[in-house]
Protein backbone atom coordinates (compact mmCIF):
# COMPACT_ATOMS: atom_id res chain seq x y z
CA UNK A 1 0.00 0.00 0.00
CA UNK A 2 1.31 3.40 -0.52
CA UNK A 3 2.27 5.82 2.21
CA UNK A 4 -0.43 8.51 3.37
CA UNK A 5 0.35 11.81 1.75
CA UNK A 6 2.37 14.32 3.93
CA UNK A 7 -0.71 17.13 5.00
CA UNK A 8 -3.64 18.21 3.16
CA UNK A 9 -5.94 15.15 4.36
CA UNK A 10 -9.20 15.22 3.42
CA UNK A 11 -11.19 17.47 5.88
CA UNK A 12 -8.50 19.22 7.25
CA UNK A 13 -8.55 23.14 7.42
CA UNK A 14 -7.49 25.66 4.66
CA UNK A 15 -3.58 26.47 5.27
CA UNK A 16 -2.70 29.45 7.09
CA UNK A 17 -0.38 30.36 4.13
CA UNK A 18 -0.93 31.69 0.82
CA UNK A 19 -0.84 28.76 -2.26
CA UNK A 20 2.43 28.86 -4.32
CA UNK A 21 2.10 30.78 -7.85
CA UNK A 22 2.08 29.22 -10.66
CA UNK A 23 5.48 28.85 -12.41
CA UNK A 24 5.63 31.35 -15.45
CA UNK A 25 5.35 28.93 -18.68
CA UNK A 26 9.16 28.10 -20.32
CA UNK A 27 10.67 30.40 -22.98
CA UNK A 28 13.61 30.67 -25.21
CA UNK A 29 14.75 33.95 -23.52
CA UNK A 30 18.24 34.61 -22.73
CA UNK A 31 19.34 33.94 -19.47
CA UNK A 32 19.38 36.69 -16.53
CA UNK A 33 20.22 37.04 -13.83
CA UNK A 34 17.97 35.88 -9.89
CA UNK A 35 16.02 38.39 -8.70
CA UNK A 36 14.32 36.55 -6.56
CA UNK A 37 11.35 39.06 -3.89
CA UNK A 38 11.90 37.69 -1.15
CA UNK A 39 15.18 38.00 1.28
CA UNK A 40 17.96 36.38 -0.62
CA UNK A 41 21.06 36.08 1.40
CA UNK A 42 21.96 36.19 4.92
CA UNK A 43 19.52 38.41 7.34
CA UNK A 44 20.19 40.69 9.76
CA UNK A 45 21.36 37.75 12.10
CA UNK A 46 23.28 35.80 9.28
CA UNK A 47 21.27 33.20 9.15
CA UNK A 48 19.94 31.59 6.13
CA UNK A 49 18.49 28.38 4.99
CA UNK A 50 18.70 26.88 1.18
CA UNK A 51 16.10 24.17 0.22
CA UNK A 52 16.75 20.96 -1.52
CA UNK A 53 14.06 19.29 -3.80
CA UNK A 54 13.12 17.21 -6.55
CA UNK A 55 10.11 18.63 -7.65
CA UNK A 56 9.52 21.59 -9.14
CA UNK A 57 5.81 22.09 -7.22
CA UNK A 58 7.41 21.57 -4.13
CA UNK A 59 10.06 24.61 -5.28
CA UNK A 60 6.87 26.82 -5.99
CA UNK A 61 5.43 26.27 -2.46
CA UNK A 62 8.99 26.90 -0.94
CA UNK A 63 9.14 30.13 -2.78
CA UNK A 64 5.77 30.98 -2.02
CA UNK A 65 6.38 30.78 2.23
CA UNK A 66 9.57 32.86 1.83
CA UNK A 67 7.57 35.61 -0.19
CA UNK A 68 5.45 35.78 2.41
CA UNK A 69 8.00 35.55 5.40
CA UNK A 70 9.95 37.97 5.21
CA UNK A 71 12.17 36.88 8.27
CA UNK A 72 12.91 33.55 6.58
CA UNK A 73 16.06 34.49 4.31
CA UNK A 74 16.37 31.86 1.45
CA UNK A 75 20.10 31.77 -0.34
CA UNK A 76 19.35 29.53 -2.47
CA UNK A 77 17.86 26.59 -3.99
CA UNK A 78 18.98 23.18 -4.31
CA UNK A 79 16.92 21.08 -7.39
CA UNK A 80 18.12 17.64 -8.10
CA UNK A 81 16.25 16.64 -11.51
CA UNK A 82 14.72 13.58 -11.34
CA UNK A 83 12.71 12.00 -14.88
CA UNK A 84 10.03 10.27 -12.56
CA UNK A 85 8.95 14.09 -11.22
CA UNK A 86 9.15 15.54 -14.06
CA UNK A 87 6.42 16.84 -16.41
CA UNK A 88 8.73 16.57 -19.27
CA UNK A 89 12.33 15.67 -19.49
CA UNK A 90 12.99 18.25 -22.07
CA UNK A 91 16.70 19.15 -21.27
CA UNK A 92 15.45 23.19 -22.74
CA UNK A 93 12.29 23.26 -20.66
CA UNK A 94 13.23 22.13 -17.72
CA UNK A 95 16.20 24.93 -17.80
CA UNK A 96 13.58 27.78 -19.06
CA UNK A 97 11.47 26.71 -16.00
CA UNK A 98 14.18 26.31 -13.50
CA UNK A 99 15.82 29.31 -14.54
CA UNK A 100 12.35 31.53 -14.43
CA UNK A 101 12.54 30.92 -10.70
CA UNK A 102 13.52 34.27 -9.01
CA UNK A 103 16.50 32.40 -6.50
CA UNK A 104 19.65 31.32 -6.96
CA UNK A 105 19.70 28.05 -8.29
CA UNK A 106 22.25 25.05 -7.92
CA UNK A 107 22.16 21.57 -9.50
CA UNK A 108 22.46 18.68 -8.05
CA UNK A 109 23.98 15.37 -9.33
CA UNK A 110 22.33 12.48 -8.06
CA UNK A 111 24.88 10.33 -5.64
CA UNK A 112 24.09 7.35 -7.49
CA UNK A 113 23.81 8.08 -11.01
CA UNK A 114 23.01 4.54 -13.01
CA UNK A 115 24.89 4.60 -16.88
CA UNK A 116 21.38 5.00 -18.94
CA UNK A 117 20.39 7.96 -17.11
CA UNK A 118 24.08 9.67 -17.58
CA UNK A 119 23.44 11.08 -21.04
CA UNK A 120 20.20 13.01 -19.94
CA UNK A 121 21.87 13.90 -16.98
CA UNK A 122 24.72 15.41 -19.16
CA UNK A 123 22.48 17.19 -21.29
CA UNK A 124 20.15 18.86 -18.65
CA UNK A 125 23.70 19.95 -16.71
CA UNK A 126 25.11 21.42 -19.98
CA UNK A 127 21.91 23.18 -21.04
CA UNK A 128 21.48 24.60 -17.61
CA UNK A 129 25.16 25.81 -17.86
CA UNK A 130 25.12 27.51 -20.85
CA UNK A 131 21.56 29.63 -19.47
CA UNK A 132 24.35 30.67 -16.64
CA UNK A 133 24.07 27.93 -14.36
CA UNK A 134 27.51 27.44 -12.06
CA UNK A 135 26.36 26.09 -8.95
CA UNK A 136 26.16 22.99 -8.40
CA UNK A 137 26.27 19.90 -5.73
CA UNK A 138 28.15 16.52 -5.79
CA UNK A 139 27.47 13.25 -3.76
CA UNK A 140 30.75 11.58 -4.32
CA UNK A 141 34.16 11.98 -5.84
CA UNK A 142 33.15 10.79 -9.30
CA UNK A 143 30.18 13.90 -9.67
CA UNK A 144 33.32 16.12 -9.89
CA UNK A 145 35.05 14.06 -12.69
CA UNK A 146 31.95 14.05 -14.68
CA UNK A 147 31.38 17.95 -14.53
CA UNK A 148 34.86 18.20 -15.90
CA UNK A 149 34.05 15.52 -18.18
CA UNK A 150 30.94 17.23 -19.42
CA UNK A 151 32.79 20.66 -20.29
CA UNK A 152 31.42 22.24 -16.96
CA UNK A 153 32.66 24.87 -15.64
CA UNK A 154 31.61 25.02 -11.95
CA UNK A 155 32.56 28.64 -9.96
CA UNK A 156 30.68 27.09 -7.10
CA UNK A 157 30.87 23.51 -5.74
CA UNK A 158 28.50 22.45 -2.74
CA UNK A 159 29.38 19.30 -0.71
CA UNK A 160 26.56 16.68 -0.27
CA UNK A 161 26.47 14.87 3.52
CA UNK A 162 27.16 11.83 1.61
CA UNK A 163 30.60 12.82 1.40
CA UNK A 164 31.04 11.97 4.75
CA UNK A 165 32.81 15.31 6.33
CA UNK A 166 32.82 13.66 10.00
CA UNK A 167 36.16 15.41 11.12
CA UNK A 168 38.36 18.25 10.20
CA UNK A 169 41.44 16.63 8.14
CA UNK A 170 38.09 14.94 5.76
CA UNK A 171 36.62 18.79 5.80
CA UNK A 172 39.50 19.96 4.65
CA UNK A 173 40.30 17.06 2.21
CA UNK A 174 37.28 18.44 0.17
CA UNK A 175 37.93 22.14 0.38
CA UNK A 176 41.66 21.55 -1.44
CA UNK A 177 40.05 19.67 -4.24
CA UNK A 178 37.64 22.53 -4.85
CA UNK A 179 34.44 22.32 -2.62
CA UNK A 180 33.31 25.35 -1.56
CA UNK A 181 30.66 24.75 0.82
CA UNK A 182 30.55 21.32 2.88
CA UNK A 183 27.48 19.97 4.13
CA UNK A 184 27.84 17.68 7.64
CA UNK A 185 26.52 14.50 7.87
CA UNK A 186 23.20 13.98 9.26
CA UNK A 187 24.77 10.58 11.10
CA UNK A 188 27.23 12.59 13.10
CA UNK A 189 26.35 13.16 17.13
CA UNK A 190 26.67 16.41 19.06
CA UNK A 191 30.07 15.86 20.58
CA UNK A 192 31.65 14.62 16.84
CA UNK A 193 30.27 17.75 15.43
CA UNK A 194 31.11 19.99 18.10
CA UNK A 195 35.14 18.73 18.30
CA UNK A 196 34.94 19.15 14.48
CA UNK A 197 33.86 22.55 14.50
CA UNK A 198 36.53 23.81 16.79
CA UNK A 199 38.95 22.27 14.80
CA UNK A 200 38.28 24.74 11.71
CA UNK A 201 39.34 28.44 11.17
CA UNK A 202 36.18 31.02 11.02
CA UNK A 203 36.43 31.03 7.28
CA UNK A 204 36.17 27.44 6.85
CA UNK A 205 33.05 27.29 9.65
CA UNK A 206 31.38 29.79 7.62
CA UNK A 207 31.46 27.62 4.90
CA UNK A 208 30.05 24.64 6.54
CA UNK A 209 26.25 23.94 6.05
CA UNK A 210 24.07 21.38 8.64
CA UNK A 211 21.39 19.65 7.39
CA UNK A 212 17.90 20.68 9.43
CA UNK A 213 15.60 18.29 7.98
CA UNK A 214 15.18 15.50 5.40
CA UNK A 215 14.01 12.01 4.95
CA UNK A 216 17.51 10.41 5.12
CA UNK A 217 17.25 7.15 2.75
CA UNK A 218 18.06 4.08 4.09
CA UNK A 219 18.75 2.31 1.59
CA UNK A 220 19.33 2.83 -2.28
CA UNK A 221 19.56 0.22 -4.79
CA UNK A 222 19.87 0.02 -8.99
CA UNK A 223 16.66 -2.28 -8.69
CA UNK A 224 13.30 -2.19 -8.51
CA UNK A 225 11.93 -4.27 -5.72
CA UNK A 226 8.50 -4.74 -8.04
CA UNK A 227 10.09 -7.23 -9.76
CA UNK A 228 9.75 -9.51 -6.88
CA UNK A 229 6.14 -9.19 -6.82
CA UNK A 230 5.61 -9.51 -10.23
CA UNK A 231 8.10 -11.80 -10.94
CA UNK A 232 10.18 -9.64 -12.94
CA UNK A 233 9.40 -6.02 -14.78
CA UNK A 234 5.52 -5.34 -14.76
CA UNK A 235 6.85 -2.90 -17.41
CA UNK A 236 6.60 1.53 -17.01
CA UNK A 237 2.51 0.93 -18.71
CA UNK A 238 1.44 -0.89 -15.57
CA UNK A 239 3.87 -0.26 -13.00
CA UNK A 240 2.97 3.19 -12.00
CA UNK A 241 6.09 3.04 -9.82
CA UNK A 242 4.25 3.18 -6.53
CA UNK A 243 5.36 3.03 -3.31
CA UNK A 244 5.50 0.14 -0.88
CA UNK A 245 5.49 -0.03 2.96
CA UNK A 246 7.12 -2.21 5.04
CA UNK A 247 6.86 -3.21 8.89
CA UNK A 248 10.07 -4.41 11.15
CA UNK A 249 9.42 -7.01 13.87
CA UNK A 250 9.28 -3.72 15.92
CA UNK A 251 6.60 -2.40 14.06
CA UNK A 252 8.84 0.28 12.60
CA UNK A 253 7.30 1.58 9.36
CA UNK A 254 9.43 2.07 6.22
CA UNK A 255 9.01 2.75 2.49
CA UNK A 256 9.81 2.15 -0.42
CA UNK A 257 9.81 4.57 -3.30
CA UNK A 258 10.49 3.70 -6.79
CA UNK A 259 12.12 6.80 -8.94
CA UNK A 260 11.88 4.99 -12.11
CA UNK A 261 13.65 1.83 -11.38
CA UNK A 262 15.47 3.03 -8.59
CA UNK A 263 14.34 1.53 -5.10
CA UNK A 264 15.20 4.29 -2.38
CA UNK A 265 14.18 2.84 1.45
CA UNK A 266 13.00 5.80 3.72
CA UNK A 267 11.21 5.45 7.31
CA UNK A 268 8.02 6.96 8.01
CA UNK A 269 9.58 9.59 10.85
CA UNK A 270 12.19 12.29 9.26
CA UNK A 271 15.05 13.28 10.37
CA UNK A 272 14.74 16.95 12.05
CA UNK A 273 17.00 19.15 14.50
CA UNK A 274 15.05 22.67 13.78
CA UNK A 275 15.31 23.48 17.54
CA UNK A 276 18.79 22.59 17.61
CA UNK A 277 19.79 25.88 15.40
CA UNK A 278 20.54 28.06 18.80
CA UNK A 279 23.31 25.99 19.90
CA UNK A 280 24.63 25.54 15.82
CA UNK A 281 24.65 28.94 15.76
CA UNK A 282 26.74 29.17 18.92
CA UNK A 283 29.01 27.42 17.22
CA UNK A 284 29.57 29.19 14.00
CA UNK A 285 27.32 27.74 11.50
CA UNK A 286 24.79 30.13 9.46
CA UNK A 287 24.13 28.07 6.29
CA UNK A 288 21.62 25.60 7.06
CA UNK A 289 19.68 23.41 4.47
CA UNK A 290 15.98 21.81 4.34
CA UNK A 291 15.24 18.79 2.04
CA UNK A 292 12.25 17.65 0.25
CA UNK A 293 13.28 14.40 -1.19
CA UNK A 294 11.46 11.42 -2.61
CA UNK A 295 8.68 11.66 -0.71
CA UNK A 296 5.51 13.98 -1.85
CA UNK A 297 4.95 16.62 0.45
CA UNK A 298 2.17 18.21 0.54
CA UNK A 299 2.18 22.28 1.06
CA UNK A 300 0.40 22.14 4.28
CA UNK A 301 3.68 20.09 5.54
CA UNK A 302 5.93 22.46 3.52
CA UNK A 303 4.80 25.14 5.35
CA UNK A 304 4.92 23.17 8.82
CA UNK A 305 8.66 22.18 8.07
CA UNK A 306 9.40 25.90 7.36
CA UNK A 307 7.91 27.50 9.66
CA UNK A 308 9.80 25.33 12.41
CA UNK A 309 13.16 26.01 10.82
CA UNK A 310 11.93 29.80 11.29
CA UNK A 311 10.96 29.61 14.56
CA UNK A 312 13.74 27.27 15.69
CA UNK A 313 11.09 24.61 17.31
CA UNK A 314 10.91 21.25 17.37
CA UNK A 315 8.58 19.31 14.50
CA UNK A 316 6.61 16.41 16.15
CA UNK A 317 6.90 13.25 14.26
CA UNK A 318 10.36 13.36 13.72
CA UNK A 319 13.60 12.41 15.49
CA UNK A 320 16.99 13.80 15.96
CA UNK A 321 18.86 10.47 14.86
CA UNK A 322 22.33 10.20 16.18
CA UNK A 323 22.82 14.07 17.16
CA UNK A 324 21.50 13.48 20.48
CA UNK A 325 23.63 10.22 21.08
CA UNK A 326 27.20 9.32 21.59
CA UNK A 327 28.61 7.57 19.02
CA UNK A 328 31.70 5.56 19.90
Amino acid sequence: RPPPPVGGAPGAPPPLHPPPPPLAPPSAAPPRPPRYGGTVGRSSGGVSYCVKTDRLETARTVLAYAAAHPDFTLSELIFEPKRAFLPSIDPEALSAELTSLDIPLRLAIPTVLRAWDEPLLKRWLQVAHARGVTRFEVGNVGALLLLKDWGIEATDVAADFTLYALNSETHRFWRERGVGTVCLSVEDDRANLTEHLARLTLEEVAATRVILFKDTPLFIAEACSLTALHDGCPTAKVCGYRSLTIENPKGERFYVAHESCKSIVYGEEAYAITAAQTELVALGIRDFRLDFLTREYAPERVFSVLDAARRRAPLPGTHTANYGRTLA
